[in-house]
């Protein structure tokens, strides 16, 4: 969900009318995912280009598909 911002994605939601499917995942909303997702928007606060500094660690590492290009 770093790419897409969640309110992006409710008004794209309400604007097309589109369904809304409950998640039926016992995890929904207590995962690792959700406590990371809280911890960044927390560390947005103080660090408001912390999503530019987290896409700049990954372009830095050699992980497969996170390279900038030409990198």
């Amino acid at each position: 969900m770093l790419y897409v911002k969640e309110a992006m994605i409710v008004k794209l939601v309400e604007t097309w009318e589109l369904p809304i499917v409950k998640n039926t995942c016992p995890m929904n909303g207590v995962s690792k995912r959700e406590e990371i997702k809280d911890l960044i928007e927390t560390l947005g606060i103080e660090y408001p280009d912390i999503k530019t500094k987290i896409f700049g660690a990954m372009q830095r590492m050699p992980l497969k598909g996170w390279q900038t290009e030409g990198g």
